[in-house]
């Protein structure tokens, strides 16, 4: 009996296109963030440059023309190759979830990696967790939710609050981003978030 394959690739879904937004205005951190984006092995994304430290206005401003957009801070790096290719076919699989974030690390000068384990996803926990990490959103879904213009570093994090209240967030253990190390104060947005 002769075995037959099926090579039909018409019901396998079209991965989205990613449109990566990089904020900072330091010009040399974010050349860094850059090389790592071109070092990905999924081409169909664009970067797009936003010179303001919070790219809250500039998306909720910006024409929205792919299916998934990544929020990256000037200086952060993807320590994987695969990153984008993971997060595009995720969404393709499944149109109720709103939003991914993945595991990251702190690179220090000295080639010492700090390891930062995020929290899976839940109700409880992950409202207290107040992180800044890169994220990944399902653009149709920032329709509903537009980011949080009066925040200055816990947008993604909000936003992912946010998107929760209707779709699945997903928290992929994979060490997907190298963190820029700076000092950052979020007293301010503390103070919003729980005014």
């Amino acid at each position: 009996m002769s075995e037959q394959h099926n090579t039909d690739t018409s019901s396998v879904p079209e991965l989205p296109s990613i449109g990566i937004i990089i904020s900072g205005s330091d010009a040399l951190a974010r050349k860094k963030t850059i090389e790592s984006i071109e070092k990905q092995t999924y081409d169909n994304h664009e970067i797009l440059i936003n010179e303001d430290d919070s790219p809250c206005s500039f998306f909720n401003n910006l024409d929205k023309t792919h299916g998934v957009y990544c929020f990256v801070r000037a200086g952060d790096k993807f320590y994987d190759l695969s990153i984008l290719t993971r997060a595009a076919s995720r969404f393709s699989r499944d149109s109720l979830v709103g939003g991914i974030y993945f595991d990251c690390c702190i690179e220090d000068k000295d080639d010492l990696v700090n390891q930062i384990l995020l929290p899976p996803y839940d109700t409880e926990t992950f409202p207290n967790l107040l992180g800044m990490f890169p994220i990944f959103v399902n653009t149709s879904v920032c329709e509903q939710f537009p980011m949080d213009e009066n925040l200055d570093s816990l947008y993604n994090h909000n936003l992912l609050l946010k998107i929760s209240s209707k779709y699945m967030i997903i928290h992929d253990d994979s060490l997907a981003f190298s963190l820029h190390k700076y000092e950052n104060d979020l007293s301010s947005d503390i103070a919003y978030l729980t005014s």
